[in-house]
């Protein structure tokens, strides 16, 4: 039976939320193998009425005006940043996402990271399997007592501020959208970033990309923070200037690094980041917990479902 609507997924998915999509909406799926180029993307969604991406691949103007029926952009995750908005406010066309899914999975593995880079984790387990013990291995530091800057105090800043405060952390924060008062509640310090980066022995990435944020940690930026402070992004890989970044490590002028998200992703082999030392690297896997994909899925299946049918999403907030 002919269904009423059709929708693309740019990044194959599978969940029980795509059985009540198919329930109006005839479902393709782009390969599970491969990215596809923006030509192929291009006439891939010349047909749909709704489009379902993730933070791999873009949604440009090109991609948007070649889908004339186009209703909706679902982002599973966080807000999009790789949506042309304008072209999709011109068309009309409504982009949701599901803003607050991830944000405690993301949080918990900022925190890993920051135990795993002070406690010498990666480099403990390489050491055992090349067959040395604790005596040859150089001991980690504790949590308790550090000074942890949190730049943005959003969904998973927040949070991370709440995972941190049983660990007796100092909690430094800067977010120009939040007030010193909502700061002092979650227990940060709400400071100027240059001072936050001279004062923190930890500085966490929580930021959303806009032309104000991007590059925002640079040569200059890292030449504020102390030669021991490391450096952690579960956010966004183009908040770093990662030349800047690799010659901060180079020279030794902050102590490492913890990434998980990359100007460029996937990441290209070989990259210098990747054999820097101090350096634990992942591959985007923050927001890959079973929950919080269940959630993703789901919450922005439900929204753009409501809008194919001509009503008003309930996850998504106003943009």
């Amino acid at each position: 039976m002919s269904k009423a609507f059709r929708a693309f997924i740019f990044e194959p998915r599978s969940h029980p939320a795509l059985d009540m999509l198919r329930t109006i909406a005839e479902v393709r799926q782009g390969p599970p193998d491969r990215r596809m180029e923006d030509v192929e993307l291009i006439d891939a969604v010349r047909d749909a009425h709704a489009v379902f991406i993730t933070s791999r691949d873009r949604v440009t103007s090109s991609m948007i005006d070649a889908a004339e029926h186009l209703r909706a952009i679902g982002k599973f995750g966080a807000r999009p940043e790789n949506v042309d908005w304008d072209a999709a406010r011109r068309r009309g066309v409504r982009i949701v996402w599901a803003p607050e899914a991830n944000s405690d999975s993301v949080a918990e593995y900022t925190v890993l990271l920051i135990l795993a880079h002070l406690r010498q984790f990666v480099r403990a387990v390489e050491h055992l399997r090349n067959g040395g013990w604790r005596n040859t291995l150089t001991h980690g530091r504790e949590v308790r007592g550090q000074t942890v800057g949190l730049v943005g105090l959003g969904n998973v800043g927040s949070r991370v501020a709440r995972c941190l405060g049983g660990f007796q952390v100092r909690l430094l924060g800067t977010d120009p959208a939040v007030s010193r008062e909502r700061a002092a509640a979650m227990g940060v310090e709400l400071i100027p970033l240059p001072a936050l980066l001279e004062r923190s022995d930890v500085v966490s990435l929580h930021a959303m990309v806009t032309p104000e944020t991007r590059r925002l940690i640079n040569d200059d930026t890292l030449r504020l923070m102390r030669p021991h402070a490391v450096l952690v992004n579960t956010a966004r890989g183009a908040l770093v200037d990662e030349a800047a970044l690799l010659r901060a490590l180079e020279e030794r002028r902050i102590g490492g690094a913890c990434l998980d998200v990359f100007d460029r992703e996937p990441l290209r082999v070989p990259n210098p980041l990747l054999a820097a030392r101090r350096v634990i690297a992942s591959p985007h896997i923050a927001a890959n917990t079973v929950e919080a994909q269940d959630r993703e899925i789901s919450q922005t299946i439900e929204d753009v479902m409501r809008v194919l049918q001509g009503e008003e999403p309930v996850h998504t907030p106003p943009a």
